[in-house]
């Protein structure tokens, strides 16, 4: 999105965060209403895309009205709604970018069945004139959707990443059981950093860098710390990956003293040679 800086007089860019559960589509200059693009968008913003493209259908074919809130001036009420009408045209236009939106989801690695539209804005355009004798303006309208699955989807994608995570240490057949403990240690050794500093002429001791009282702290050593699934998977992967070093370098000196030896037997070293 673009922002206009009056200090420096020049357009600044603003990225979007959070998009990595979501997509976006925009239809831009549609020979629509604006008024009925507006009220279709209030109705169907917060919505799921499912039930988005079925009350578009059941619009088109006079089905179902749009209610509408606040365009009212001279339109008739439909029963059991109040003030509506049946906006064919931009209906099949906000059909069209549902669809469009819900493919670009798709591309992104998303779940189509489980989209809420959580963005449906509807903008003036700018108006072009007709040509001939008598000018006359015409209809146009920007509109733009954002989408994006609910926060059970979401967690249910974070908890399939931790999986297939630790489905790649057991392939690798790597000591599980020593990296637990040492992503234990590693956390333990975070609270052990700032004790035994000296603030104002004073020892820091354990249970003030802790931030806790002697006797939570001996409540604490009594029964065992438990690491977090989060934090864990932080140390196992930690150590993982410094596993692997170790068994590259080891690896490569295995090599090395290999070769040594295969120079050394066919006497191409300086002090073999006759």
């Amino acid at each position: 999105m673009a922002k206009y800086d009056k200090a420096n007089t020049k357009m600044t860019t603003q990225t979007k965060v959070g998009m990595e559960h979501a997509a976006s589509a925009r239809s831009l200059n549609l020979p629509i209403s604006t008024k009925h693009s507006v009220e279709i968008s209030r109705y169907l913003r917060y919505k799921n895309t499912q039930f988005a493209k079925q009350f578009l259908e059941k619009v088109i074919s006079l089905q179902k009205p749009v209610p509408f809130k606040k365009f009212t001036t001279d339109l008739g009420h439909k029963p059991g709604i109040g003030p509506g009408r049946y906006p064919q045209k931009a209906a099949r236009e906000f059909l069209k970018l549902v669809k469009s939106v819900e493919a670009n989801a798709q591309a992104n690695g998303l779940d189509t069945s489980a989209l809420k539209i959580t963005t449906l804005i509807a903008n003036k355009a700018s108006i072009p004139l007709t040509g001939g004798r008598h000018q006359h303006a015409k209809k146009r309208t920007h509109l733009e959707i954002v989408v994006a699955e609910g926060k059970q989807k979401q967690k249910e994608t974070k908890s399939a990443k931790k999986q297939a995570v630790l489905k790649d240490v057991k392939n690798e057949r790597l000591p599980a059981k020593e990296l637990v403990q040492g992503a234990e240690k590693t956390f333990e050794g975070k609270n052990e950093g700032i004790a035994g500093q000296k603030l104002g002429g004073k020892e820091v001791p354990r249970s003030a860098a802790r931030g806790v009282s002697p006797q939570a702290e001996t409540r604490q050593a009594q029964k065992p710390q438990e690491l977090s699934s989060e934090d864990l998977l932080e140390r196992v992967q930690a150590n993982a990956a410094e596993f692997n070093k170790r068994e590259k370098e080891k690896k490569n000196t295995e090599d090395v003293s290999k070769l040594y030896d295969q120079l050394k037997q066919k006497g191409t070293l300086r002090g073999e040679q006759q």
